[in-house]
């Protein structure tokens, strides 16, 4: 039927009017599978015709639209005001508007008078083109392809102007020169016609505002439904944009919904238009009032014949249709000289179809080949997994000893400054005691001296004491002797008297006088006896007075004898002078990782004596706040005493919370230089510990 109705129109087509098939412009049609008119009984002329619509393999098929915009802003006036520089034309619909269904009507006029075998056909069009009113009598606005909005910036005689325009038909009215039609006119230079075509300028620095240097102009297109152009790219709408200056620069944008530019390229613009089948340069979308005035004042029928053509487009599907004929033929002769190689080709066929099979074979062998090296690699694969397992578990224990002997390491180092720190302290305790030792050590040896003398002298005169007894026993034992011997020589002398009498007389006097010697030196070793007594006395009350000194300082030198072998034989156990859990506590609190500021302790650590002297009373003045702890934060304090609670450390050393900004005792210490306060005598290398002494113990 296609073929005759374009013999009919060949026919019926004015005689200077030809038509030329060397465009590809694509178009749907409706088309039925014949090409020859098919004669049909006048009886079956009521009945039902179905319509099949065959859409070309060259483009898609959209539906026609057809819109004029409405826009009345005060008043129903259009006009452009230079000094607000803002136009706004509101859009209104009108009641019901022309909507094109898919398919398209043909309808022909100049075939009414043509000879009575074409009858049955013309009624047949004409039945068609009632019902499909009759279906499509309802107007619905498409979801995609319709112009919402144009915006005019320094174009023409509007400075700005932005209309937005209903889905349907749209009216623009206004005053003569307030610019209308700059509104078609934007809306088609926008989309890509080129400003000769519109005839409103020889180019596009024509239609710039006099005054400005670039122009801008943009429409916006509704981009929803099934039908939408890429809408995973544009979204539910895509804004044209186009700019020019008078310096030539000239560019198109596409942007999506977002306001962001997606291309700027002129031949995605053509693929949009070409989608939505948007024409610009067909008149039956855009009659300018140029095209209408010269169509209704000057159109002979040859001119009305191409434009009925041109706008509904059956030039373009007969063009369509005239190359697709010359490629059929080019495929039919093409077939008619091949249709002797189909022998040689089945041959070949068959020897490829050979080829193929042990190709397959080859490739199944390949394939079982590639298999097996994949296999082989995987092989080689869990193998090395398996031998990084055991490294990765060797790394693990080898991270975990690494862990230990840091641990270790960290505990050696703080035993170490202990150690040292104790070692140090012993070093100056020794030497402290060192200088004490050796005042006593002179007072010793001078109460030794002294105790020897008096011991000496005490044994002399003891000695002498016990010689003058001896001498006076001698004595008294000689003068009992003489006086018996005298007795004893008087009664012999009484009972015989003779020679020997007179010398027994001289014998008696001998003896008188020898006991009178005995007597004299008897009194006179009992005076020496008496002042050695009184000596003696006096020694021993010396010796009782010098002996609880000398107790107290021989018992000070075994302590500082005792404290120094103490010490060297502690040295490397800087806890040793706390208490026996001491230890195990600050291994306790340097193994744990969840201190915000780790505890200070215990105090005593930090803490050195400068001046040894004074060490008993610094002593009995600290008493166990040397064994406290110090902390920063209750969060700490609160750990340390779960410590102290699960280790059942008794007593429990006090904590305290301070401050690790150093203390200003300035204005608080001493006037005089020259005394000594506890402060002054210590070392103490702790900003906490010396904060918490000065509060805590006064010890400015």
């Amino acid at each position: 039927m296609s073929q005759g109705i374009f013999a009919q129109f060949r026919e019926n087509a004015p005689p200077d009017l030809t038509l030329s098939p060397t465009s590809s412009t694509h178009l749907s049609a409706s088309m039925s599978s014949g090409s020859r008119k098919r004669a049909r009984d006048n009886t079956n002329i009521d009945e039902g015709v179905e319509i099949e619509s065959v859409t070309s393999s060259f483009r898609h098929n959209f539906p026609k639209r057809s819109r004029v915009a409405l826009v009345v802003e005060n008043g129903g006036s259009v006009v452009s005001d230079d000094e607000d520089g803002e136009e706004e034309a509101q859009m209104g619909q009108g009641g019901h508007g022309i909507h094109h269904d898919d398919r398209s009507v043909l309808s022909f006029g100049h075939l009414e008078d043509d000879d009575d075998e074409d009858g049955p056909d013309d009624l047949i069009g004409t039945q068609i083109i009632e019902k499909q009113m009759r279906e499509h009598r309802e107007n619905i606005a498409s979801d995609e392809g319709v112009i919402e909005e144009v915006f005019c910036r320094n174009f023409m005689c509007h400075t700005k102007l932005r209309i937005k325009l209903g889905p349907l038909i749209n009216f623009i009215v206004g005053h003569n020169g307030s610019g209308k039609s700059a509104v078609l006119t934007a809306l088609t230079v926008c989309l890509g016609e080129s400003a000769r075509k519109t005839n409103r300028g020889g180019n596009l620095k024509g239609m710039i505002k006099n005054g400005q240097e670039s122009a801008t102009l943009a429409v916006k297109i509704r981009n929803r439904g099934e039908g939408a152009y890429k809408p995973e790219l544009f979204g539910t709408s895509i804004t044209v944009e186009r700019n020019f200056s008078r310096s030539g620069n000239n560019g198109y944008k596409l942007k999506n919904s977002q306001d962001k530019v997606v291309s700027t390229k002129r031949s995605h613009l053509d693929d949009l238009l070409d989608y939505f089948g948007l024409q610009i340069d067909n008149p039956i979308n855009v009659l300018t009032q140029d095209l209408a005035r010269q169509f209704l004042s000057g159109s002979s029928p040859s001119e009305k014949y191409k434009f009925f053509i041109r706008g509904t487009r059956l030039e373009d599907l007969d063009r369509d249709y005239n190359v697709m004929e010359e490629n059929l033929d080019k495929i039919q002769a093409k077939l008619a000289s091949r249709k002797d190689d189909i022998p040689e080709l089945k041959l070949r066929y068959d020897e490829a179809a050979a080829r193929k099979k042990k190709l397959e074979k080859a490739a199944t062998i390949g394939r079982r080949l590639n298999d097996a090296k994949n296999q082989h690699a995987w092989a080689q694969v869990e193998e090395q997994e398996k031998l990084l397992e055991e490294f990765g578990e060797a790394v693990v224990t080898a991270e975990q000893s690494v862990r230990e002997r840091e641990e270790e390491a960290q505990t050696a180092c703080g035993t170490f400054d202990g150690h040292d720190q104790a070692h140090e302290t012993s070093v100056t305790l020794a030497e402290s005691l060192r200088e004490q030792l050796a005042p006593v050590e002179g007072q010793r040896a001078a109460s030794r001296e002294k105790f020897d003398a008096a011991r000496a002298e005490v044994a002399s005169t003891v000695t002498a004491e016990r010689e003058i007894r001896e001498h006076m026993k001698s004595a008294k034992k000689r003068v009992a002797d003489l006086e018996r011997d005298s007795k004893t020589e008087r009664d012999r002398i009484a009972n015989a008297e003779g020679a020997e009498h007179a010398q027994r007389l001289d014998r008696l006097e001998e003896l008188k006088t020898a006991v009178e010697a005995a007597r004299e030196e008897q009194k006179n070793h009992a005076e020496a006896s008496a002042g050695l007594t009184r000596a003696r006395d006096r020694a021993y009350e010396a010796y009782e007075a010098a002996k609880p000194a000398k107790d107290q300082q021989t018992e000070d030198l075994r302590s500082a004898e005792r404290t120094l072998s103490d010490t060297q034989r502690s040295q490397g156990k800087p806890y040793d002078g706390y208490r026996p859990f001491m230890e195990g506590l600050v291994r306790a609190i340097n193994n744990d990782t969840r201190w915000r500021i780790k505890p200070v302790g215990p105090m005593g650590k930090h803490v050195r004596l400068l001046k040894p002297e004074w060490s008993k009373l610094i002593e009995a003045t600290f008493g166990q706040v040397l064994e406290s702890f110090v902390v920063t934060n209750n969060e700490d304090f609160r750990m340390l005493k779960d410590l102290f609670k699960r280790n059942n450390y008794s007593p429990e050393p006090q904590i305290y919370i301070g401050n690790s900004d150093p203390l200003d005792t300035t204005g608080k210490t001493p006037d005089d230089a020259g005394l000594d306060t506890i402060l002054s005598v210590l070392n103490i290398d702790n900003t906490l510990v010396r904060n918490t002494l000065i509060i805590n113990q006064a010890i400015e």
